[in-house]
């Protein structure tokens, strides 16, 4: 009996000895930097983290493609998570934020691909941009019922009186969406990648789309902007490769930057009488584009606008365009340009040695 006594206590010593020599997973004091309260850096082989008592904020990229992460728990003592820092973490799973949370920075959670749910706490009233933009699995964005700055409505996020559409999780699994008729603007990334989603409806009270609003919605097809909407974002419709059909807005001025780019399967585009200005790159790479045709207020075609849409025949230029940058239709070889006699398109077309139409 005492031989097995004494054998039992070896035992446990010896297991003991090999759980001290073990580093915990996320928990080794070592696995982290932290400065003035802020942890700013995450050095640890993944798997459960723990942040260690007494940390106030995360800081920029702290966790920034720390792929081996699974789950984040955090102490009751921090206040806001920085700007990329759990960024492309794509293993991560599970997030409990902790009460005291105030501030969630840009791009915080943006790319964790394993994400499948997330509740913002009471006292959080600052969400930045994308921060929970490219969550693939994300099917809903819930929030504590006390909190003053955001609100969940069927798990999509909203500021507190339905104004502003914040965020629409990524992995919904919905083929159509009405955005409801309380909001005013749609905000900068509000939907993300996925060909589920094919149709989103956009009520007149909304008078602004910033920018990314729908890049990577690969699965739409047409789009609607109605005539309530005064400016639209860079990048609005970028990497969208089933839109076959745009309708924009009578009151846009500006096409801006990349809005329709990569496109592929636009067929063609009527601007608006009111648009002054096509932006770089607006409809590059829209291969499948045949015909554009510009309002008379129109006066500038900006760097790349049209180029590589390989198969555009038919573009009509006003007597209002002034200005044409030289690449606007490089590479568009079947081109013809329909235009005033006597105006800066003909003169254009000249000097660029594309076939010129009067009409």
């Amino acid at each position: 009996m005492k031989q097995t006594l004494k054998s039992l206590l070896t035992a446990v010593a010896a297991l003991c000895t090999i759980l001290a020599a073990t580093p915990m997973v996320g928990h080794a004091a070592s696995d982290f930097t932290i400065k003035n309260g802020v942890l700013t850096q995450y050095k640890g082989s993944g798997g459960a983290v723990t942040i260690p008592g007494g940390v106030t904020g995360i800081g920029k990229e702290a966790f920034s493609e720390c792929v081996t992460i699974s789950s984040v728990t955090f102490p009751d003592t921090v206040k806001s998570i920085g700007e990329g820092a759990f960024r492309s973490c794509t293993a991560l799973k599970k997030i409990v934020f902790p009460e005291s949370l105030e501030s969630i920075g840009e791009s915080a959670f943006g790319d964790c691909k394993s994400l499948s749910d997330v509740t913002i706490p009471q006292k959080v009233a600052e969400i930045g941009n994308e921060a929970f933009w490219i969550c693939d699995s994300l099917t809903q964005i819930n929030v504590h019922e006390k909190n003053a700055a955001y609100i969940s409505v069927d798990g999509v996020l909203y500021n507190k009186d339905v104004s502003v559409l914040v965020q629409y999780p990524s992995g919904k699994k919905a083929a159509q969406f009405d955005i409801p008729a309380t909001v005013k603007t749609i905000g900068h990334a509000a939907f993300g990648p996925g060909k589920v989603l094919t149709t989103i409806t956009i009520p007149s009270s909304v008078t602004r789309i910033e920018d990314k609003a729908f890049k990577y919605c690969t699965g739409l097809t047409a789009m609607t902007i109605p005539n309530s909407v005064e400016s639209i974002g860079k990048d609005l419709l970028k990497y969208c490769e089933a839109l076959e059909s745009v309708t924009i807005s009578e009151k846009v001025d500006v096409i801006p930057d990349a809005a329709f780019k990569y496109c592929s399967s636009l067929k063609s585009v009527t601007l608006p009488r009111s648009v002054t200005k096509i932006g770089d790159m607006a409809f590059k790479y829209c291969s499948d584009l045949t015909s554009v045709s510009m309002g008379d207020k129109t006066t500038s075609i900006g760097s790349d606008a049209f180029k590589y849409c390989e198969a555009l025949t038919r573009v009509d230029i006003p007597a209002s365009v002034t200005k044409i940058d030289g690449d606007a239709f490089k590479y568009c070889d079947k081109v013809k340009i329909y235009g005033r006699s006597g105006s800066y398109a003909e003169r254009f077309a000249g000097e660029h040695k594309i076939s010129f139409v009067r009409a």
